[in-house]
């Protein structure tokens, strides 16, 4: 990661002017993402923008959401989903279930005329690394119709007393102001150094009502709509903080995950799809991105996270999967592929072979392939180290149908 570091330090520094005295950062400040837009935060109390994580103590987590309805019957649910290490539901405490290992829920409100307050208390010591607070609109007004509505955690030690809602203990306070039926506000993570609150800041469709966890595409619906493995790559890239505080500088970070929310959802139109790629084509343009994203290929953890994400896309081409894993642990194809996608035109193949996802014009894309071959030395070796590892021998194999394995 040294290499990856000084690449990142060496464009955020080029961008910054230089200073007329020594300058003194705080440590803490490393974990607070730069807003891009107005769209990665909420007002509120100790609020942060998408992304920034802050440190969590204490032995019990307290969570709350407020609403006060205007003119008809509101009723908000709180939930929490629980997600063990491979993103996989290990629980949930709302409305249909007030009790899951040590974690408890207040009890259900139907009715915010003088307004209403859900909690939910989580022990630090709960058998689940992720810890997901959501809030549902089961009736009534949306949050942007509501009076007011809020969520928020408390910090609390196991035999506090007082009031279920005490000022002093909170440590943060969001308004719930966006579009959709079902808040994502925070999802809280377990590391070697301890939890992390990790901001979000996000608002999903949901039905117009009754919605619940165990049936709304939240938090568990994002999960299972995205590749696990492909989650766990993403996640351990941005456990790096000279990675994150990088990249927020050279992409639009509320737009990649309002992107990964839309495509999470099972019904997203093809408009949401090419914006993906759009964006992603976009990003792999600039050079310090590119070089950033195949530094993080050499990194053992994530190599074999995404070869695993591959593989369980190649379910009908198991030997086409054994051979890109092979070729990915091979350092000499990793330096050619990196080599070779210094390419434009090598690059624009690749994402027209992404954008055709190897259907329709397959004959128009041999051709490319065969004149970009005969032109570029590098795009011949690449194809040569790939040989090696029987990748291009797989590629002329006819899927495997899974009926008749």
């Amino acid at each position: 990661m040294a290499e990856l570091s000084a690449l990142l330090d060496k464009e955020i520094s080029a961008r910054l002017p230089e200073p007329e005295r020594p300058l003194v950062v705080d440590p803490a400040v490393l974990d607070v993402a730069l807003p891009l837009s107005g769209k990665a935060t909420e007002a509120g109390f100790a609020v942060l923008p998408r992304g920034s994580r802050a440190a969590v103590s204490g032995e019990l987590l307290r969570f709350f959401t407020y609403w006060r309805q205007t003119s008809r019957r509101t009723d908000y649910d709180l939930s929490v989903l629980l997600l063990d290490g491979d993103f996989h539901t290990a629980g949930q405490v709302s409305i249909t279930n007030y009790h899951h290992g040590g974690v408890v829920h207040s009890g259900d409100i139907t009715d915010a005329t003088n307004g209403a307050t859900e909690f939910i208390d989580v022990p630090l010591d709960v058998d689940a690394p992720y810890v997901v607070p959501q809030v549902f609109i089961y009736a009534g007004e949306s949050f942007d119709e509501i009076g007011e509505s809020m969520f928020g955690y408390q910090t609390r030690t196991r035999d506090q007393k007082g009031a279920p809602f005490d000022a002093r203990t909170v440590r943060a306070r969001s308004h719930l102001r966006g579009q959709g039926r079902v808040a994502l506000p925070m999802v809280f993570a377990k590391g070697e150094t301890g939890w992390q609150a990790v901001w979000l800041h996000l608002y999903l469709r949901g039905r117009p009502s009754f919605n619940r966890v165990e049936d709304n595409p939240g938090v568990d619906r994002v999960r299972e709509g995205m590749d696990r493995n492909v989650v766990k790559v993403l996640l351990a890239a941005w456990e790096r903080p000279d990675f994150r505080a990088g990249l927020q500088h050279l992409i639009d970070l509320d737009e990649v995950t309002s992107l990964l929310a839309a495509l999470a959802v099972d019904d997203h139109d093809d408009e949401v799809r090419q914006r993906a790629m759009d964006l992603l084509r976009s990003a792999l343009e600039e050079a310090e991105i590119r070089r950033a994203v195949l530094l993080l290929i050499e990194t053992d953890d994530i190599r074999h996270s995404l070869a695993d994400a591959i593989a369980d896309n190649l379910t009908d081409r198991p030997g086409l999967a054994t051979a890109i894993r092979s070729a990915l642990d091979d350092p000499a194809v990793r330096a050619e592929f990196r080599d070779a996608l210094e390419s434009p035109a090598l690059r624009a193949l690749v994402w027209k072979v992404a954008e055709d996802e190897f259907r329709g014009r397959r004959l128009t894309l041999i051709g490319q392939a065969i004149l970009l071959l005969l032109r570029h030395r590098p795009a011949r070796r690449l194809a040569w180290a790939l040989k090696r590892h029987g990748v291009v021998r797989e590629l002329r194999r006819k899927p495997t149908d899974p009926d008749q394995a």
